[in-house]
Parts: structure tokens; C-alpha cells; sequence
């Protein structure tokens, strides 16, 4: 192996280490098929989608959540109205019946 050069950074070339199988396909050499390949031979479990979707699904959930969470935030809720004063009439009233009980 060749010395690191000071000028071109060591993730610039792939690591001698890869399958050839994996370069092919991402050089577009023969194996670009596997997928149909193997589909044609039997059930396939591709859960690169499903993650995908799922991620999608939480990061957009958690997206609309801050959202109605700084809504309800911006949105102050009205201080409660002060009770109404009694009327004289039922002050009276009142003043009556306990005078009453006495």
C-alpha cells in the first residue's frame, strides 16, 4: 500500500477491502440484478423501504407535534371572568334566613 498523501485525504479511495461483488454493483459492473435475482429464487424481505417510511413517519410526527405544541404555546388561554357581584334582593334574602335560624 501506497503512503497516505498529505494532499488527497485517505476517503477518497475506496477501502481495498469492499467485495468485489458490492463494487461491481455500485460501479455498474454485472450484480446490478440481485434484487430481481433473488426475488425470481424466493421471498424477499426488503426493509430498507419500510425503514425509510417509518423514519419519514416519525421525524414528520415529531415535526407537526412542535408545531401544535408552540401553537397552544402562542395561543394564551383568557384569564377566568370574576364572579359576577350578588344582587342586593339575594343579600337580603340571605341576611333573612340566617336571622331565621338564630
Amino acid at each position: 500500500p501506497d503512503p497516505p498523501s498529505p494532499v488527497r485525504p485517505q476517503f477518497c479511495s475506496p477501502p481495498r477491502k469492499l467485495p468485489r461483488r458490492y463494487l461491481a454493483t455500485v460501479l455498474g459492473g454485472e450484480g446490478q440484478n440481485d434484487k430481481a435475482d433473488a426475488k425470481k429464487a424466493g421471498a424477499v424481505l426488503a426493509y430498507g423501504n419500510f425503514l425509510t417510511i417509518a423514519l419519514n413517519f416519525v421525524i414528520l410526527a415529531f415535526i407537526i407535534f412542535m408545531m401544535v405544541k408552540q401553537m397552544n404555546k402562542l395561543k394564551k388561554e383568557a384569564p377566568p371572568a370574576p364572579a359576577p357581584a350578588t344582587p342586593e334582593d339575594v343579600l337580603l334574602l340571605r341576611e333573612i334566613r340566617d336571622s331565621l335560624k338564630k
